[in-house]
């Protein structure tokens, strides 16, 4: 069985890297990598985890500030993630959200689920 680990950066400001298991590929689902903190910019997320850092543009949040989620571009990520998984690897989606119940990330995670269920995965989904 796959995971799909989801974390907020908010939630974990101190030890974000710590909380993220080292077997996973990281998958920034910000709409902009950008943030006030130096650390969780998308240069210092990509040095840190190197080959396991992917900013995924197409899951980000259009309607970040409120609303009902729209994912930018998703078909092509969500297929990539599909990939990803069947390939045994587990996914880390990464938001600044404190509350996973608030963030866009859990809609993603379980847009992949959905995707990797068609190919005869099973994920399970952790909020990390």
């Amino acid at each position: 069985m796959n995971t799909i680990y989801t974390v907020g950066y908010n939630a974990h400001p101190d030890d974000l890297y710590e909380t993220i298991p080292d077997h996973c590929l990281v998958v920034d689902v910000r709409l902009k990598p950008r943030s006030r903190r130096p650390q969780f910019n998308s240069r210092a997320l990509a040095a840190h985890f190197a080959h396991r850092y992917y900013w995924a543009e197409g899951l980000g949040n259009r309607n970040y500030r409120g609303g009902r989620v729209q994912l930018h571009n998703p078909a092509d990520w969500i297929q990539w993630a599909g990939n990803k998984l069947a390939a045994g690897h587990d996914l880390c989606l990464l938001c600044c959200c404190r509350s996973s119940a608030k963030c866009h990330r859990t809609h993603v995670a379980e847009l992949i689920a959905t995707e990797a269920s068609r190919r005869g995965v099973t994920v399970a989904i952790k909020h990390l």
